[in-house]
């Protein structure tokens, strides 16, 4: 029976082993497929591409993830871990612009859940004006960097869209990301030429983005979720 326990004990770091080293380095101009286990080195994060969708970082730095068997979007980023209270009144307020004509409003109140925050939304298809809806979940690492996956498709594919981003958010696992990733210079973070004043360095996802802190050209205190094509804007 020793010998049995061993032998699996055994098995299982050898498969542990196996599954970590062969995490693949997220690069630009790549596609990915259902099932690659993924790493972002300075990000500090690993997930896997999803059962039957295929993904690749856009030109804007955020990995958009798409199927050729189900109509929608996942949309996953990464920024720096922010006040859970202030994030969730932001996502409460705030549209979610992805570009393309694609505008999602917030549907509620975004709630605040032991392992993040929660948040869904509704729009319309730009060209022929289908309800759409949409699933965000924030999740914090352990090392001051959080990662936001959102999901978007059809108002009857809503449950399937919903579980599709827990399955995946079960893939997603936080290490100490490279510190020359983390930037104090405000020029290096956002190309949103309205915040005057950075607050707090920004990790960039692969291409920047983050959470910025800053005064508006009318004196205003804003935060600016900036990933790739998705902008959120909240002032006081």
């Amino acid at each position: 029976m020793a010998l049995i326990k061993q032998y699996s004990l055994l098995i299982f770091c050898l498969q542990f082993f196996i599954s970590n080293t062969h995490a693949t380095e997220v690069q630009h101009g790549v596609q990915y497929n259902s099932g690659e286990n993924l790493t972002a080195s300075k990000a500090g994060i690993s997930f896997i591409v999803p059962d039957s969708w295929s993904g690749s970082v856009s030109n804007e730095g955020d990995f958009i993830i798409k199927s050729n068997q189900h109509y929608g979007m996942l949309i996953l980023t990464t920024s720096p871990s922010n006040n859970r209270n202030t994030m969730a009144s932001s996502l409460t307020k705030e549209s979610l612009d992805i570009g393309s004509g694609y505008v999602f409003y917030p549907t509620g109140t975004a709630n605040i859940e032991s392992n993040g925050i929660t948040q869904n939304y509704q729009g319309k298809d730009p060209s022929s004006g289908a309800l759409l809806k949409g699933h965000l979940h924030v999740v914090e690492g352990g090392y001051g960097q959080s990662v936001t996956i959102v999901v978007m498709g059809t108002a009857i594919d809503s449950n399937y869209n919903n579980q599709l981003l827990h399955n995946m958010l079960n893939t997603v696992s936080f290490f100490n990301p490279d510190s020359q990733q983390q930037h104090a210079e405000y020029g290096q973070q956002s190309n949103n030429t309205e915040v005057r004043q950075q607050t707090r360095p920004v990790i960039e996802n692969w291409n920047g983005g983050g959470y910025v802190e800053g005064v508006n050209s009318d004196g205003q205190n804003c935060s600016y979720v900036t990933a790739g094509g998705m902008t959120m804007k909240s002032c006081d």
